[in-house]
């Protein structure tokens, strides 16, 4: 089966629902605000676009306004960044006919992608502050404790709501994160946590029949991180 392009159709409620997880509390009505700066002929149609917007403004106001100005001048950019931004690679769309599976393959990925942002229930600034842990912790970084940080974060509220696919897009909207938690896990001078090797194994020395190996940067980090903070969040309840 040869897959098409992806059109969603996004309820009001929706809508609201991803105003809700990705803004503040003391944001949502600004951001409300902003949004109701954007009209469109159809409610299906305006929808889409606002959900557009919200993906692509990881909970920034400022970047809220900025892709509310982008869609008023043609919503088309805003749809094909948030629903298609692998496929938006080839703006002149030079897959051949011959490509036909590697095209079905990258829509694939951006359903995938989409509906993974859809349905998750953190926060891109919580998922930003959880990955940027590595870091805080670090000399490098602002030096704080590993209990502080996790406070910090709210690590215990997220620790049943976060997952690898959360993580793995957050991961490749800020790159410099994978380095951060290879430094992080050559740093620790204690035999606690879990491990993280740049050959991609992650383990325990508690547990070394735990270890697990990976392909990908991106996947082996994100589930460091999650078996790594949990480890931790646990510890000091």
């Amino acid at each position: 089966m040869i897959m098409t392009e992806y059109i969603p159709k996004l309820s009001t409620e929706v809508i609201e629902s991803l105003l809700v997880r990705e803004f503040s509390q003391d944001e949502i009505d600004a951001a409300r605000r902003v949004l109701n700066g954007y009209s469109a002929e159809s409610i299906d149609g305006r929808n889409r676009v606002l959900s557009g917007m919200l993906k692509l403004s990881e909970g920034d106001l400022v970047l809220l306004e900025h892709n509310v100005e982008i869609a008023m001048v043609d919503f088309r950019d805003i749809v094909a960044w948030a629903e298609s931004p692998n496929l938006s690679k080839d703006p002149f769309h030079t897959l051949s006919s011959e490509d036909k599976s590697l095209k079905t393959s990258i829509l694939r990925q951006d359903y995938d992608q989409y509906q993974n942002w859809l349905n998750r229930k953190v926060s891109a600034k919580s998922l930003r502050k959880i990955l940027k842990v590595g870091l805080d912790t670090s000399i490098r970084g602002r030096g704080i404790s590993l209990v502080q940080a996790l406070s910090e974060v709210d690590f215990d509220k997220h620790k049943n709501k976060v997952t690898v696919d959360d993580l793995r897009y957050q991961i490749d909207l800020m790159p410099e994160v994978i380095d951060e938690w290879f430094s992080y896990s050559e740093d620790k001078r204690t035999s606690g946590g879990w491990y993280l090797l740049r050959d991609l194994r992650i383990g325990t020395l508690m547990d070394q029949t735990e270890e697990l190996s990976f392909s990908e940067s991106d996947v082996a980090v994100a589930n460091y991180v999650i078996k790594e903070l949990n480890y931790w969040n646990e510890s000091r309840v």
